[in-house]
This record gives structure tokens, sequence and C-alpha cells, in this order.
């Protein structure tokens, strides 16, 4: 009797020892700090850690968290980005979520000369039911931040704005900003954009193909510099990341601002990729198709298509052409050093092997769920006959500080960095 009475206060000692691991809410409000944009992954380890919670439940509680919506309605809100530039952006969220609670998303570019407010208006009447509209403007350029689809011109700019084809430009920036204050169903996202904004919808949509579920450009092209120097070839081999990017892009044939044969060419490069896409033409149609954006049966048909685009998180076979670093990765699949001006990697899972075909690249990652592999069982990965892996991967809060960007869907647990052979 007295040894029993002797374990009860050695009990409460242990149990008072590890509160956190008592308290299953304390990992909830590190992800609700994350997915607000307040802390980083690598702040949140330590407040997880502490109460017990390891990357792959760390990764659950991101899945599962929800943001509390912001302010209903129409929206402007002010973004600095990297470069210490400062950009509006116009963002309407309507009353009511779709059905899951989260809201999809409209990205809406608007074209040179223009500003946020140029189709914002077309933006909100083309969106599905649930959907945000995010409309930032366009700023100036400085020489250094220009895109590869123009030459250099020393210290002059030919263009009073344009949109910039990296990460941190201000289309991406003001995606992540909207989704730090309003739940989004980042399977649901969608990037649109006229003329100026076509282009920039093209170079990063098929940049960045795997943050969204479709690209939409009207009237436009994919490089400027194919107006004087013909084709643009870096440009033309992102094309190739439109394998699992649906798309739907408009012209007119009497365009005299961007003539429509950019768009010809480019469907018929997607049709020789065997790429299925969605291609209108408008017969007799100028630079500014005013019935289409007033609303037509183009429109109808462009509003139902949208409303049936959802992006798969995970898929088993998935590609990567890269110029850059910066748009290396497609959902698990990233390229982290390239050896060539244009690198491509494609990557198929079967059971637990994954097949690697590469080009140009000298390393990569792959960021690995449930839902692609057993991540508890043995993995082996190949590469053009060389066997680069073969064993257990485990979960690590490095892999899920590289993956997660605000997006929990696509974010990962487990992954597994590889060097791959040279080939000569």
């Amino acid at each position: 009797m007295a040894l029993k009475r002797s374990l009860v206060p050695l009990l409460a000692l242990i149990l008072a020892a590890a509160p956190a691991l008592a308290d299953p809410t304390a990992g909830q409000a590190v992800a609700q700090r994350l997915l607000k944009g307040r802390v980083s992954v690598k702040q949140a380890q330590k407040s997880w850690e502490a109460a017990g919670v390891g990357p792959t439940d760390a990764l659950a509680l991101l899945r599962e968290g929800r943001i509390a919506s912001g302010t209903l309605g129409d929206v402007e809100l002010e973004l600095t980005d990297t470069h210490e530039r400062k950009t509006r952006i116009l963002v309407h969220v309507p009353k009511e979520p779709r059905a899951d609670g989260r809201y999809g998303v409209l990205l809406m570019l608007h074209g040179l000369g223009g500003h946020a407010g140029h189709f914002y208006a077309f933006a909100k009447k083309i969106a599905p039911a649930g959907t945000i509209v995010i409309a930032p403007d366009a700023k100036k350029l400085p020489p250094e931040l220009e895109n590869v689809d123009i030459p250099k011109m020393g210290s002059l700019s030919l263009f009073p704005h344009w949109w910039r084809y990296h990460s941190e430009g201000f289309a991406l920036a003001a995606l992540a900003e909207v989704g730090r204050r309003y739940p989004l169903d980042h399977d649901r996202v969608v990037l649109s954009g006229y003329s100026m904004g076509g282009y920039g919808a093209w170079n990063l949509g098929l940049r960045f193909s795997g943050r969204f579920a479709a690209v939409t450009p009207f009237s436009a092209g994919i490089a400027r510099s194919e107006a004087l120097l013909g084709r643009h070839e870096n440009s033309r081999a992102l094309l190739a990341n439109a394998e699992n990017l649906p798309l739907f892009f408009v012209h007119g044939n009497r365009d005299q601002t961007v003539p429509v044969r950019y768009s010809r060419g480019i469907s018929a490069e997607l049709k020789a990729l065997g790429i299925k896409h969605e291609f209108r033409e408008v017969e007799g149609g100028p630079h500014i198709l005013r019935s289409f954006l007033r609303g037509d049966k183009l429109t109808d048909d462009l509003t139902t298509w949208l409303a049936e685009q959802e992006r798969t998180a995970w898929p088993r076979a998935l590609s990567r052409t890269a110029l850059q670093s910066d748009h290396g990765r497609d959902r698990w699949l990233q390229i982290d050093t390239l050896n060539a001006p244009v690198a491509s990697l494609r990557a198929t899972v079967k059971g637990q092997r994954i097949q690697l075909q590469a080009e140009g690249v000298a390393r990569c990652t792959l960021f690995l769920d449930p839902q692609l592999v057993d991540v508890t069982a043995p993995i082996r990965v190949e590469c053009d006959g060389v066997v680069l892996h073969e064993g257990l991967v485990a979960p690590s809060w490095k892999a899920l500080s590289d993956s997660f960007r605000g997006d929990a869907k696509t974010a990962a647990a487990v992954a597994l960095k590889l060097e791959l052979p040279r080939v000569f």
C-alpha cells in the first residue's frame, strides 16, 4: 500500500514535466501562426518540438488548419517586394466561399499602360462561385530585374512597367499575401492576364505551373523579343511545362498590337508536344476584344471551363523544364542545380520505385508524401539506369521548411536530395 502511495507523486511529476503533450491545441496554434505568415517553419519548429510534435504531425496540422476569412467584398492592399518596390492590390472576396469553406483564386494581370482596375470587373465576371479575384498593379522594372525575353539595354528600360517572371515578383507575392488573410484552396488557383498581362500569364504560368489549376492568357505572346528577333528558344522551351497545366487562350486575328501569329505558333507547338489546350481565335477581333470583355458566347465558354479546373497536387508522373533554379519546382519534383542553359527532368512513380530522366540537371530534390509512395518503406530511385538511392528516407524539419510555400497541400515532411550522374 505504501508503494502505491509513493507512485502517485511520481506520476504527477512525470505528467507535469510534459504539459505540452497534454495540450492538443498547442500544435494547432503554431500551425495557425505559420499559415498566417507570422513565423517561418524554422521558428515554428521550436514550438512544435516543445509540444511533442514532429515534422509529419506538423504537416498534418498545416493541412487541417484553416485561416478565418478577413474583410469581405472589395479590398485594397499594399504590397512591398524584396526589392523595396511598392504596389497596390485589388481583391474581391465573395460573401460565400466554396462548399469546403475555402476560396478558389483568379489572379488577373493587366496590360501595358493599365492598372489593377482595368480587367478587375471582367475577372469578377468569369470567376467561378466562391473565388477570390486578385488584381495587382505592375511596376517599372529596373534594368537589373528585366526578364529574359528582352535583350539587355544597359541602363535603359523600354517599358514603363512590366510583370517580373520570378517568384518574388508582384503576381506571386500578391497570391501569398491573400493566402495569409483568407482560407484558400490551392488546387483551384487560376492565373490570367490580358496583353502585357497575358505575357505575364504565359511566363509565370509556365515557370510555376505546379501552383496553378489553369492559365488563361488573352491577346498575348510568350517573348517580347520575338517581335524583332524571331523565335526565342528558351522561352519556347518552357511550353513543355504545360503537360500538367490546362490552358485556355484567346486572340483576335486582326490584332495589330500583338499579332495573332504568336498564339497560333504557341498552339502549333503545344500540339506537336501532344499537350491538350483550348485556343480560340476570334474572327475579325482586334487587340481589345470588347464583346468578349462585356460578355458573349466565348465568355460563357471560358466561365464554364474555369469552373471545371482543379489541380492534382500529387500526380504520379511529372516533368519540369527550367532556365533557373528559381522556377525549378513543380509540386514534388524540383531542379536544384542546372548545368545547362535549359534543364529538364522527368519523374515517374511506379510503386516504390521512382524513375528519373534528366538533361542539364546536376542536383534535384524529390518531396515525398503518402499520396505518392509509402514513406515508411524503402524507396528506390533510378536515373537513366543508375541507382541513386535505395532505402528508407526519414521525415525531417528541413524537408518541411524547403517544401512549404504557403501551400500545405504540396508541402512534404520527407525529402530526398540527389546528385545526378553527368551525361557526356
